[in-house]
């Protein structure tokens, strides 16, 4: 019995680890499921906002943000987003693969000047 103990000891930090990788993987998953039904409550560029606003002193400052329905923005608003930022994004799911290849051949080409690829 004292041999079962010892060896369960020995284990806990793997089982702890393991539950702790597996919540992390299901908080992502459910995030993911939540907010392709429901309005995003804050971006980055919100956050970066409201941290350059207590950073400075100003602490009256509060981002914020007015959801606004897909079907109450111009069709060519929507496009003209997707133009700007990346033209192929109605043929991808989210990550240019072929665009960022593209990048990392570049940048271990020319170090110094380093090229980025669009993910919307």
């Amino acid at each position: 019995m004292r041999k079962s103990l010892v060896g369960w000891r020995r284990l806990r930090p793997w089982y702890w680890l393991k539950r702790g990788v597996i919540a992390i993987i299901g908080l992502w998953v459910l995030g993911i499921v939540l907010f392709a039904f429901l309005p995003v409550p804050f971006s980055a560029v919100m956050v970066e906002r409201q941290v350059s606003a207590w950073l400075s002193g100003d602490f009256g400052y509060v981002a914020h943000s007015d959801w606004v329905s897909m079907d109450d923005i111009s069709p060519q608003m929507a496009l003209a987003v997707m133009a700007a930022e990346d033209q192929k994004f109605p043929d991808h799911w989210g990550f240019d693969v072929a665009a960022i290849e593209k990048a990392l051949s570049h940048n271990e080409k020319r170090p110094t000047r380093i090229r980025g690829a669009s993910t919307l």
